[in-house]
């Protein structure tokens, strides 16, 4: 569906999908989904520069681009809580807080500036999420308090939450392989 390549564990067996061929809309690029059927290594997401579909969910993650950290905002992210850290050239984790539709979610994702003439937009490893919201934290039914949204940020940040930082590490060094 792609011409994308990229190393990964021996213990990985990557399958291909293209996300919107089952679906009855109409749709324009590709949005391919590689997701390891071991459950071994974190998926991952590669969207063409011309995507886009015609239903009432954004699909597109970024606005921007991946040249460096001030050169993209993750679209469902809170400006206050974003924090992106620099893991190597055109590799980036984001941390954010987003609410949509009363889903409050602090979440990280690795996003991949593509391969040069690729015709990729952007390629995301999505990481995991601190959503463990408890009622003491809720200032609204659908709103939890500023300082529990800025513990969850931190404790991801601060390698905290073990099934984020473990899909990390992974997500880094398949990331240093794309071609």
């Amino acid at each position: 569906m792609l011409n994308l390549s990229f190393s990964y564990p021996l213990k990985s067996e990557f399958q291909e999908e293209d996300v919107f061929a089952d679906r009855q809309i109409k749709y324009t690029g590709k949005d391919v989904y590689f997701s390891d059927k071991n459950d071994y290594s974190p998926a991952l997401e590669a969207i063409t520069k011309d995507f886009s579909a015609t239903d009432s969910i954004p699909h597109d993650e970024i606005k921007g681009s991946l040249d460096s950290e001030n050169s993209f905002k993750v679209v469902i992210f809170d400006d206050k809580y974003t924090k992106v850290i620099k893991k190597g050239t055109g590799i980036y984790q984001v941390i954010g807080y987003g609410n949509i539709e009363c889903s409050p979610v602090v979440q990280s994702m690795l996003l991949v500036a593509p391969p040069a003439n690729s015709n990729l937009k952007y390629i995301s490893f999505y990481l995991g999420n601190a959503n463990n919201f408890t009622d003491s934290e809720l200032q609204e039914v659908c709103s939890p308090k500023e300082t529990a949204i800025q513990n969850k940020v931190n404790s991801i940040l601060n390698g905290q939450v073990s099934e984020i930082s473990n899909k990390l590490d992974l997500a880094v060094r398949i990331a240093n392989t794309i071609r």
